[in-house]
């Protein structure tokens, strides 16, 4: 049951990626070139190129890294290739399921982006405060697991769709700040 509750949703997808690009992912999953780490992955890795580039340029380093981490978790939207026109007309000629023309001005998705995840963040921080007061040990765990995947990012490109596995977490602080929220109320 479980096989097939990953299986069967990914079966369409999975047959569309081998009809449109000629293999099941459409592209490569390696990493090809990280900002501050640069070249220097394919001589000595990851892990290695990481430790190269504190060495090298530690503030620098460290400010780029906290500027990464601040865009994981910004509000709205702000690094969308598909917020450029000739971007967008060039994924509309590989693929005529996307459109050219954007549906709903940016102004309007950045607005309800933002109205919405400032609602789910601050909810997450009461629930996160309400928490910590009374089952810290889980509290920090959950917290430190948000946190370090964040921060994990955060070293190559703190995008807002690398938090999508994180925001469970998320929702589940929301949820117990809204409840105690609306108990203190009651």
């Amino acid at each position: 049951v479980l096989i097939g509750a990953w299986s069967l949703p990914l079966i369409p997808w999975a047959h569309r990626n081998y009809q449109a690009y000629g293999s099941l992912l459409p592209m490569s999953s390696q990493i090809r070139s990280v900002p501050v780490i640069g070249a220097e992955i394919d001589r000595i890795g990851v892990p290695g190129a990481i430790v190269t580039a504190v060495k090298r340029d530690p503030p620098g380093f460290t400010s780029r890294t906290l500027r990464e981490f601040a865009h994981f978790w910004e509000l709205y939207p702000t690094r969308l290739v598909t917020d450029d026109g000739e971007q967008r007309e060039g994924f509309a000629k590989q693929d005529p399921r996307l459109s050219a023309a954007l549906l709903v001005r940016r102004s309007a998705r950045d607005l309800v982006s933002a109205l919405s995840f400032g609602l789910e963040l601050s909810l997450a921080i009461i629930g996160i405060v309400f928490a910590w007061r009374h089952r810290r040990r889980e509290a920090l765990w959950l917290v430190g697991v948000a946190l370090s995947f964040a921060l994990g990012y955060a070293v190559f490109h703190g995008k807002l769709r690398y938090r999508i596995p994180i925001l469970p977490i998320v929702l589940a602080f929301a949820g117990l700040g809204a409840a105690s929220l609306g108990a203190r109320l009651r």
